[in-house]
């Protein structure tokens, strides 16, 4: 098959298949196992049917939905709690974990999630940009409905002459 064209030898057409640059596994790898070691990224990994991908990173084009099975997994983190993305205007993001199995009876004045916006900021900075910030603004763990992650880009600071 050429894979410039899509068609196979002999004439006739393989159906397209769409395909991802292998960063989006291999950048993924290095963030989970950097934060949380090589454990973490082989369970994350191993819930997406791709630890093959551990073992051996692919070095060209993957399929797009083993990327999309890879997010999907690492979004199970939530646990029981449920998991939401919702982006805002200029580059805001805000995530929220709803039932959140780690703030189930705790008490704290102060947000408690660092392990979360820890993660999710490891995973901005490595997959969208090195300025990601985030931080918990609202924990289930101080009484707030629902924990809750806002992720902002820190503008670098300006240089003075």
């Amino acid at each position: 098959m050429s894979a410039a064209t899509g068609t196979r030898r002999g004439g006739g057409s393989a159906p397209p298949r769409d395909r991802i640059g292998p960063n989006a596994i291999t950048r993924l790898a290095e963030a989970l196992v950097g934060h949380g070691g090589p454990a973490l990224a082989a369970e994350v990994f191993g819930q997406a049917g791709l630890a093959r991908h551990l073992r051996r990173p692919p070095d060209t084009m993957v399929p797009e939905d083993e990327a999309c099975r890879l997010h999907a997994a690492l979004r199970a983190f939530a646990g029981s709690g449920r998991f939401e993305a919702a982006a805002g205007s200029g580059g805001r993001a805000t995530l929220t974990i709803r039932g959140n199995p780690l703030c189930r009876g705790q008490l704290a004045l102060a947000p408690a999630c660092d392990y979360y916006a820890a993660t999710f900021e490891r995973l901005f900075r490595v997959l969208v940009h090195p300025d990601c910030r985030v931080a918990e603004v609202a924990c289930e763990a101080r009484g707030d409905t629902a924990c809750r992650f806002e992720v902002t880009r820190e503008a670098p600071p300006k240089i003075r002459a």
